[in-house]
């Protein structure tokens, strides 16, 4: 009997690398990519995300100048809302900030920083992506570095 138990741990063992493999839930839909970008460039620079309990949905309950927002959910847990006529008229970089600004407030608690061009700054990816794509990596080095 040695041989069922072997094959039974190996199968096991299998089934918790499997389910450990990502960080970022699959349940993030269209999101999920940039959720595990936002989660990567986190580790990469030492610090976590909260991602446990946290949703991403479109929404058409959104004003027109309200691109998307944080709140908590009714059953528990945080929510991020996307402003779905936004999102689909939008470059990829714009989304990029977008998601990211949102994922800023409700996976590390950060706060709105309208004193200087930050991926925190409430408005700046209405008028800054091409300023933020171009220097990515030092915006992504100054949103992290704000992260406790």
């Amino acid at each position: 009997m040695p041989h069922i138990k072997s094959v039974k741990r190996a199968t096991l063992l299998i089934l918790m690398v499997g389910m450990g493999c990502g960080r970022v839930p699959s349940d993030f839909g269209p999101f999920a990519g940039l959720v595990y970008e936002y989660d990567r460039q986190a580790h990469a620079r030492g610090k976590e995300t909260a991602l446990d309990g946290l949703y991403i949905e479109f929404s058409d309950a959104l004003g027109p100048h309200t691109l998307g927002d944080c709140g908590v959910r009714n059953e528990g847990g945080k929510l991020i809302r996307i402003n779905r006529q936004y999102w689909d008229a939008v470059s990829e970089d714009v989304k990029e900030l977008v998601l990211f600004h949102e994922l800023g407030h409700c996976a590390n608690g950060l706060r709105h920083l309208d004193s200087e061009y930050a991926i925190m700054n409430a408005s700046v990816y209405v008028s800054g992506s091409k300023e933020y794509k171009e220097n990515r990596t030092y915006y992504l080095d100054r949103h992290f570095s704000r992260v406790e």
